[in-house]
């Protein structure tokens, strides 16, 4: 036990190595500001716990400091400082028996550098929850040659990206010790899509084990690209509370395959594991078998198994090869004088001469995040019979003299009609009004007479 001893020059070159400890090996709180050397505890063996935490080891640890250490309980550098960073090989072909932590530790400066764990074996949790890395960013490989058997904990990281780069499509991303082509990213609609690895690539994990997880809540992730997860086989893959999660890129999800379960609670975009089929039509819906759905964030759109904002002008190429040979040679154009199909906006359905929509209310193709839905409206042959403009005009006159004939039948001639009877009814009255005066006068003269 040399909990709280300053070792401030730092623990030299084979300081331990080859060492036998039977039990606890105790640097807790301690000030090694000097450093960990290489080769410090080569080949050391602790059957008890290995507790460096809280300790102050500033220059950091140096490459293959623990090369071939076994450690049968926990690895603890949880809240050390450890800005120096952790040198590449610095735990090469070691073995921890249960959890190795860095919780809460400082590695802002130096980090872990890719190839730490190169041919390393954690049966336990490899917990870094709380730790601080360089720019908020997990760099490409960082755990390559990791075997992992307890999962992965990188919450609370504050985390804002996790970095990517392109793998050599000839050779595809080394995955533990085995080489991967990726063949099935062949078939991705454009061939600037190359093959990426990520933070998570190269390592390897229990394939199906129920109880392995990999935990990457409450950060503040934007965007999960399809190798940002590359090399996970955990069945759990936790990405809930990063208030900014919004864009799950197309593919995404195959870095996943293994994952039953995938938790994106409180993030603006939901992704989470649903059986689900896909399309033939890869190019342009990018949906294919997949067994993910996604719901977006208002700010983003997608097919159904992704969410992004980007523009369609690749895939609306791809669109237009697909309706010229299974749509009876339709077309889809942007507005006059846009350069971009944007995400939300929308491609117009154009048939061929001689043809026109199947479907007249369905002439519309919505870009969808870079992608969009399978089209099923067609352009199908004008009618044989079809009306020339002097016959359409000719019809319109005929029913117009129809409508104003109808209306005559129905309104003009009962008025005439009525008219007419009002008309011999008043000279009726007027003869026998004449009729009545003549006899009245008649009458008046027989009596002055009498």
């Amino acid at each position: 036990d040399l909990s709280g001893a300053d070792v401030s020059g730092g623990i030299s070159n084979s300081a331990f190595g080859g060492a036998l400890v039977y039990g606890n090996f105790t640097l807790r709180g301690a000030n090694i500001s000097g450093g960990i050397w290489n080769n410090a505890f080569n080949g050391a063996t602790v059957s008890g716990n290995f507790d460096l935490s809280r300790a102050n080891v500033s220059s950091g640890i140096s490459s293959e400091a623990f090369y071939g250490a076994t450690i049968d309980g926990n690895f603890d550098l949880s809240k050390t400082d450890l800005s120096g960073g952790i040198s590449g090989y610095a735990f090469v072909s070691a073995t921890i028996g249960h959890d190795f932590t860095v919780a809460g530790a400082d590695l802002s400066s130096g980090g872990l550098q890719p190839g730490v764990f190169v041919g390393a074996t954690v049966f336990g949790v490899l917990n870094a929850s709380g730790a601080h890395f360089p720019n908020n960013t997990l760099p490409v490989q960082i755990l390559y040659g990791l075997n992992a058997q307890g999962g992965l904990d990188f919450s609370r990281c504050n985390l804002v990206s996790m970095s990517t780069r392109p793998c050599p499509r000839d050779t595809g991303c080394r995955s533990g010790l085995t080489n991967l082509a990726f063949d099935e990213y062949d078939d991705m609609p454009t061939s600037d899509m190359d093959l990426e690895g990520g933070p998570f690539t190269g390592m390897s994990m229990p394939d199906g084990i129920e109880s392995t997880a990999v935990d990457l809540s409450q950060n503040n992730l934007s965007e999960i690209t399809r190798s940002s997860l590359l090399g996970i086989t955990a069945t759990l893959v936790n990405l809930s509370g990063n208030p900014k999660l919004s864009v799950f890129q197309p593919f995404w999800f195959k870095s996943v395959a293994n994952a039953r379960v995938i938790d994106t609670t409180g993030n603006p975009t939901r992704c989470y594991r649903l059986s689900a089929s896909g399309t033939p039509s890869a190019e342009f819906t990018f949906a294919e078998t997949a067994t993910t759905e996604c719901n977006c964030s208002s700010d983003t759109a997608g097919t159904g198994n992704f969410c992004t904002a980007q523009p369609c002008n690749a895939t609306l190429r791809a669109l237009n090869h697909y309706a010229a040979n299974t749509l009876g040679g339709a077309h889809f154009t942007m507005q006059p004088g846009q350069s971009a199909l944007q995400s939300r906006a929308n491609a117009e359905f154009g048939c061929p001469p001689g043809k026109h929509p199947n479907n007249a209310s369905a002439i519309h193709a919505e870009c969808l995040g870079g992608a969009f839905l399978l089209p099923t409206n067609q352009c199908v042959d004008d009618a044989t019979q079809r009306f020339t403009s002097g016959e359409i005009a000719g019809i319109v006159l005929g029913a117009l003299l129809a409508t104003v004939f109808a209306c005559y039948c129905v309104y003009v001639r009962p008025l005439q009609r009525k008219r007419r009877h009002l008309s011999y009814t008043l000279q009726d009255t007027v003869k026998q009004t004449e009729l009545n005066e003549r006899l009245l006068e008649a009458t008046q003269g027989d009596l002055e007479e009498a």
